[in-house]
């Protein structure tokens, strides 16, 4: 269903910082554009599809290793938008 863009800004914040979902792998797909981009400093998936399959994927492994799964979000900004003080 439709959102303002502000309200789509948060909500993908909140999945980031809260849900955790690079480390759960648990993503709300109503969220993102099934050919959307997701990027970090180290990889790149085009497409809604490859990175939940990467996801699971990668679930054993980060299970295993991964001990404190704390999440900081430096920015999360629409097009245009300043950083909020």
């Amino acid at each position: 269903f439709p959102r303002a863009p502000a309200a789509l800004r948060d909500d993908i914040a909140l999945e980031f910082t809260q849900a955790q979902y690079l480390w759960t792998g648990d993503i709300t797909p109503e969220l993102y554009d099934l050919f959307c981009t997701f990027t970090d400093p180290t990889l790149s998936f085009v497409g809604l599809d490859t990175f939940t399959r990467n996801l699971k994927n990668l679930q054993p492994i980060l299970s295993r290793l991964v001990r404190d799964s704390n999440v900081e979000l430096y920015s999360c900004l629409l097009v245009g938008e300043e950083e909020r003080r």
